[in-house]
């Protein structure tokens, strides 16, 4: 038999004992908080790709109505002014708001560069979900509808009319679809610039730099701003980037896929151009 002060010495934790729990706990803890993690950019990156893929099929709509892909920027002359997005508004359930936007420029005279989307009070608080990804850590907030997602200014206009030329048509793809990006990520903000669905270049650019100059344009070497950044610590403006392992993009077959940070400059060079005679290649 045990006597009270044996038994009350023998029931009492010790403090390695605490300090085991204690640790066995925060070990459990921070697995969990780990997995959560990793459950979530999971669903991220299932729906980026799901939002990439709309924007893919959004341009296949376009080019099936007016039998070329969007423009990458208008707004000379009688045009509509605004990016791509204005002009996939149509083809991605919003035909309204297209519609108020055509109607709100014909009635507003203009000149130069003005927000879009300040037109019409309606459409500025309007999230656009289909061009958000919630991995970008810039965290702007909806005021003004912000993208994730920049169109290739090689795949959708010929490049000797830069930013403003008419979009293409598929057949001017003479790589194949399947092997050109019509669409990457980037971070809503990037170094001071927020990319501004409505607005046409230079506020959210790739391919073609603020500028407006080929982003391989031979007065930046030995630099080009071709290559897309990941997870970058900090942002270029000049460039796509992605808070994902990998870039996700969507091509012009209406499939959208990752690609590896470590793919060689040169073969990431080949998928953004669409005749440059280099269709086939491992990538």
């Amino acid at each position: 038999m045990y006597t009270e002060r044996e038994y009350r010495r023998r029931t009492a934790f010790t403090l390695l004992e605490v300090l085991v729990v204690f640790t066995v706990i925060s070990t459990v803890v921070g697995l969990s908080v780990l997995g959560i993690q990793a459950a979530r950019e999971h669903s991220n990156r299932v729906r980026c790709l799901a939002h990439l893929k709309n924007l893919a099929l959004a341009v296949h709509l376009h080019h099936d109505a007016k039998k070329v892909m969007p423009p990458y920027a208008t707004g000379m002359g009688d045009d509509i002014f605004g990016g791509w997005f204005v002009h996939l508004l149509p083809y991605l359930g919003y035909q309204d708001a297209y519609d108020r936007l055509v109607k709100s420029q014909k009635n507003n005279s203009t000149n130069g560069f003005y927000m879009v989307s300040s037109v019409d009070a309606n459409l500025k608080g309007m999230p656009f979900h289909e061009l958000r990804c919630h991995s970008d850590p810039s965290g702007q907030a909806d005021d003004q509808p912000r993208t994730n997602y920049l169109a290739n200014w090689y795949a959708l206009t010929k490049q000797e009319k830069g930013p403003y030329g008419l979009g293409q048509p598929f057949r001017e793809l003479e790589d194949g679809p399947s092997n050109v990006v019509l669409f990457a990520e980037g971070y809503r903000a990037c170094d001071r610039v927020s990319r501004i669905a409505m607005q046409p270049y230079p506020y959210h650019n790739f391919g073609l730099t603020q500028k407006g100059l080929p982003s391989d344009h031979p007065s930046y070497a030995p630099v080009d701003y071709m290559m897309f950044q990941v997870k970058p610590l900090n942002c270029d403006k000049l460039r796509t980037q992605t808070a994902h392992s990998a870039m996700p993009v969507a091509l012009g077959d209406g499939s959208s896929r990752f690609v590896s940070g470590s793919i060689p400059a040169s073969t990431w060079k080949l998928i953004l151009k669409p005749r440059d005679g280099n269709p086939d290649f491992d990538w």
